[in-house]
C-alpha cells in the first residue's frame, strides 16, 4: 500500500512538472523595430529578456544556455542589390560560424519573404528575410542539437508579424 501511495505521489509530481514546463512554452512576446518597420514574435519563456529601448539596426538574444540564438536586424539596400545576390550573400553570412557538416538546406518564398531552413550536424537554423525596394529585414533562429526537443515549438513561435502601425 505504501508503495502504491509513493508511486501516486511520484506520478502527481511528474504530472505537475510537465504541466509547468508546457505552460512556460507559451509566453509569446512581440518585439518591434520602428526604424525598419518590422515586428516579430518569440517565446519569452525560452529567450532572455530583450533590453528596453533597443531599436537600432537589430538585436541578438539567447536562451539561458546559449544553445538557442535569435538574431534580427534591418538594413538599407542602397545599392539595390537583386534578390539572388542578397540571398547568396545572406546564405554565406548564415554559414559563417558553421564548420559542421550541412545535412540539408530548404528554401522557399511567399510574396516578399524568403525562408531558409538549414540542418547541420551541430543544429538547426531557420531564417526569414523580408525584402522591400529600399531595405530588408532578417530574423534568424539557431537551435543547437542539444535543444532539439524545443525545435518545433521555437520554429513555430518565432516569426515576423504583419505590422501596419510602424511608419517609416
Amino acid at each position: 500500500m505504501k508503495l502504491l501511495s509513493g508511486l501516486s505521489i511520484l506520478f502527481v509530481l511528474l504530472s505537475f512538472n510537465t504541466v509547468t514546463e508546457n505552460a512556460l512554452l507559451s509566453l509569446s512576446e512581440t518585439y518591434c523595430n520602428p526604424r525598419f518597420g518590422y515586428c516579430f514574435t518569440y517565446d519569452a519563456a525560452i529567450f532572455n529578456k530583450i533590453p528596453e529601448g533597443i531599436n537600432a539596426d537589430g538585436i541578438t538574444i539567447t536562451d539561458k544556455t546559449g544553445l538557442v540564438t535569435l538574431e534580427s536586424y534591418g538594413s538599407f539596400n542602397p545599392y539595390k542589390l537583386d534578390v539572388a545576390t542578397l540571398l547568396e550573400q545572406n546564405l554565406a553570412y548564415l554559414l559563417r560560424h558553421t564548420p559542421s557538416t550541412i545535412r540539408s538546406i530548404n528554401q522557399y518564398k511567399t510574396d516578399n519573404t524568403y525562408y531558409v531552413r538549414i540542418e547541420t550536424s551541430d543544429g538547426f537554423i531557420k531564417q526569414e528575410m523580408m525584402l522591400n525596394e529600399y531595405y530588408f529585414n532578417v530574423l534568424t533562429v539557431e537551435v543547437g542539437r542539444e535543444k532539439k526537443g524545443l525545435l518545433k515549438h521555437i520554429m513555430e513561435s518565432t516569426h515576423f508579424e504583419q505590422n501596419n502601425s510602424v511608419v517609416l
